[in-house]
């Protein structure tokens, strides 16, 4: 045991690894967070205690559909499939190339892929029906709880963010990038909830699945880093 603290304050000393250190912790304690909440809102669901919450919100969203409102949010929710990743990424993956950190690119795409097989591994699970058809404005297949679009984007946008947070170091365009993934990520959730093929707390059990794998990905990755620091560290002391 004595020999692990010793490690421990060695890696703790070390100020090249104190934003790893700090970022492990605090993904981890959001990690746990997520996980908690997806689970309670999976229990709420069990029990029929998520009725009243679905049923006021779709209530509120249905009244503002009009034409315009649903070719938008088709669009807005086409950007949320598998369509408007196959073109997002290739872009980001220039960018990080120009950036010679052309390994981010991987990174995001398997974040992104794992959070999908991940969503289909909890629907299966937990085997929620979608909102019936009769109110639907788009087809949608397969089980409702989690969203996939939802968890998706949280997981992808998420990551942006992340990103752009220890890489850019310009304010204005560090805030900018993380308003507009922001404000994605809300609109294909509620897009989702607005052409009537999801339940509010779909959404919402997407975000928060979505949030809590994101934090396992910056874990992992930040993990990985402290070992390639130490590493280096002990090859070229």
């Amino acid at each position: 045991m004595k020999k692990y603290r010793t490690l421990f304050k060695a890696y703790i000393n070390d100020y090249k690894m104190v934003p790893q250190f700090s970022t492990i912790f605090i993904a981890l304690a959001f990690l746990l967070v997520g996980v908690f909440c997806f689970y309670e809102l999976t229990e709420e669901l069990s029990d029929n205690k998520l009725e009243l919450f679905d049923n006021f919100i779709i209530e509120h969203v249905v009244s503002w559909r009009t034409p315009l409102h649903t070719e938008w949010m088709k669009s807005v929710t086409l950007v949320g499939n598998l369509i408007g990743y196959v073109l997002i990424i290739p872009i980001l993956t220039i960018f990080f190339i120009i950036r010679k950190n052309w390994r981010l690119s991987i990174e995001i795409t398997l974040v992104l892929l794992l959070s999908s097989g991940l969503n289909v591994v909890l629907k299966n699970i937990i085997g929620r029906e979608r909102p019936p058809e009769i109110g639907r404005l788009v087809e949608a297949q397969f089980y409702s709880f989690p969203s996939g679009h939802a968890m998706s984007a949280i997981t992808f946008y998420g990551f942006i963010i992340y990103l752009s947070a220890i890489l850019i170091k310009k304010a204005w365009l560090k805030t900018l990038i993380i308003v507009l993934c922001l404000v994605m990520t809300v609109l294909i959730g509620f897009s989702r909830i607005y052409l009537g093929v999801h339940f509010p707390s779909d959404i919402l059990a997407g975000y928060l699945a979505g949030f809590a794998w994101l934090m396992f990905c910056v874990l992992v990755l930040n993990l990985i880093t402290l070992s390639k620091l130490k590493l280096e560290e002990t090859q070229h002391p």
